[in-house]
Parts: structure tokens; C-alpha cells; sequence
């Protein structure tokens, strides 16, 4: 089967989506099928590239907002419609893809319903209210139309499957689909480590919960001196956070190890004393089956 993967996410991959779809793709290939993964690019003209034997099409992605998805899906469909005879079937991932127009059976794969995940978000700078004006009155019509436009619509997770009910979506309209896990790559380690640390792994950004759980990290290095916190990942809250903990004095107690590459998180999932999960709202997130697996 010839497979056109249509993303927001980022390649190489830095997020669960991004994840979710090089696994997924790999996997694919190796089944003997064909995979091109179409996702945004940057101010300049759409160009090819091969990543890990994938080929990966980068289209121009201009940040006007709120006005940005509009435009990328100009170009998107532009591409689409000089390559869509290649493809036997489209499949899109959720949030944030432009909406797509094609003849050939598309597959809409939500993880996480913008307006759910907006509906928890508090108000606290510019950024969160943004996201909050682009949930309702920009992802959501766009969502409701590529949901109209699409053959077959899958869920991450039932928490998602109940959410789209708010898009007049019926539990029998939707498939469900939950996320894997590679048990050849995530498992146990036989090891007992002897530091001792609550691991919080993914985007350091709005809605996960972060400024709690850092409240509460301070709060157990109160009375507990053997306990550390890693975060590892990287987001538009990095910043902040860092300057939270500075202030805190608890620069060696918190530790951020920014973007952090297969093999160590591997190793940290394995080596964690706790795995933290503070998001106010997820549909499926990677980190959390890899964390019943590891710890």
C-alpha cells in the first residue's frame, strides 16, 4: 500500500506525535509498504528530504497567525494534488494539519481534540490566551470539516473517543486505536539504580501541569534531601521554568536536560524512582505507556 502521512509535527521527530509517526511509518516499510510524510517546513519553497529512509516532503509554513494553517494548506494541497497518484490512501494526524482536499480515501487519526485540551488550559500570558482563541475559533471549524472530508476517524484513547462527542461524533463513527509500545526497545531494566528521581519526560509547554510540579518538587526537597526531579524535553516554557527553579535555589535538586535522544530516555524511564504525569488534559500521550513498561 502507498501511504501519504499528512502531520504538524516536526522531523526529525521531538514530540509524541512526531514519535508516534516515525514508529508507525518504520514499521510500515518494513511490512513492505510505501511511506512519504508531508509536514511543515519553513519561510521558503517546499523541498524533499530522507530521514532514516523515510521521504519527507517540508512545505512552506508561514506563522501569520491566526491565519498560518489557512495559508500552509494552500501549499500543502498544491503538493497534494501533483502527488496524490501515488498515494492509495491519505492518513492525517491531529491536532493542527491544514485541511486537506483529495479524492483518495482519507484517514483522520485524532489524538487530541483542540478544544478539550484548550477548555483546561488557564489564562496566564499571551501565548495561553492565544491558544485558547485558535481552539475555538480556528482548530475547531477546522477539525469539524476534516472530520466531514475524512473516509474513517480513529482515537488514541477512550478519554479522546468521548471528547468527540462535542463534535456530533458517535462512538460508532469512531474506531479506536490506542498507541503501542516496541517491548524490544521498552523494557524493565534488571538494574536497580541507586539515585533516586521523579522523571517528567515531554513538551515543556501549557496544559502539562509543570508550574505544579515544580511547586510540588520544592515541597519534597523540604524534607526529603534523596530525591531529585528530571525534565526532559524542551518547549516554549523552558525558559520560565528554569528561572522558577533559580529563584527556588533548587538548581541542583531540578534539573532540565532539554531535548533528550532515544537512547538515554530509554535509560531514564529505566532508572526512575517515580514517573510524574501532572498534564491537565491528554488524549494518549507516549510517555505514559513507555512508563508502565520502564518503572
Amino acid at each position: 500500500m502507498r501511504i501519504c502521512v499528512i502531520t504538524s509535527a516536526k522531523f526529525p521527530p521531538e514530540e509524541g506525535i512526531g514519535n508516534y509517526i516515525y514508529n508507525m511509518s518504520k514499521e510500515f516499510i518494513k511490512k513492505g509498504h510505501n511511506v512519504v510524510i508531508i509536514t511543515r517546513g519553513k519561510f521558503k519553497k517546499t523541498y524533499l528530504e530522507i530521514y532514516d529512509g523515510i521521504k519527507i516532503y517540508k512545505v512552506s509554513f508561514i506563522l501569520l497567525y491566526p491565519f498560518h494553517l489557512y495559508i500552509h494548506g494552500i501549499f500543502l494541497n498544491k503538493l497534494l494534488k501533483s502527488i496524490e497518484d501515488d498515494f492509495d490512501v491519505i492518513h492525517i494526524h491531529s491536532p493542527l494539519p491544514p485541511l486537506v482536499n483529495s479524492r483518495i480515501p482519507i484517514l483522520l487519526t485524532i489524538h487530541s481534540p483542540m478544544k478539550s485540551g484548550a477548555s483546561v488550559l488557564k489564562t496566564t500570558d499571551f501565548f495561553s490566551i492565544a491558544t485558547k482563541f485558535q481552539a475555538k475559533y480556528i482548530s475547531y471549524p477546522l477539525e469539524m470539516k476534516l472530520i466531514k472530508n475524512s473516509t474513517m476517524v480513529t482515537a488514541v484513547s477512550t478519554t479522546v473517543l468521548k471528547d468527540l462527542e462535542a463534535y456530533g461524533l458517535k462512538h460508532i463513527n469512531v474506531k479506536l486505536v490506542y498507541n503501542g509500545v516496541n517491548q524490544n526497545v521498552f523494557f524493565p531494566s534488571n538494574v536497580i539504580s541507586k539515585d533516586k528521581y521523579v522523571l517528567y519526560t515531554g513538551r515543556i509547554s501549557y496544559g502539562k501541569g509543570l508550574v505544579e510540579f515544580i511547586n510540588c518538587a520544592k515541597e519534597v526537597c523540604e524534607f526529603r534531601n534523596d530525591i531529585n526531579f528530571v525534565l526532559a524535553g524542551d518547549g516554549p516554557l523552558l525558559s520560565n521554568l528554569k528561572r522558577k527553579v533559580k529563584k527556588m535555589d533548587l538548581q541542583n535538586k531540578i534539573k532540565f536536560l532539554g531535548k533528550v535522544d532515544r537512547k538515554r530516555i530509554i535509560c531514564l524511564y529505566q532508572n526512575a524512582t517515580i514517573f510524574a504525569f501532572p498534564s491537565y488534559y491528554e488524549g494518549l500521550p507516549g510517555s505514559l505507556p513507555f512508563s508502565f513498561l520502564l518503572t
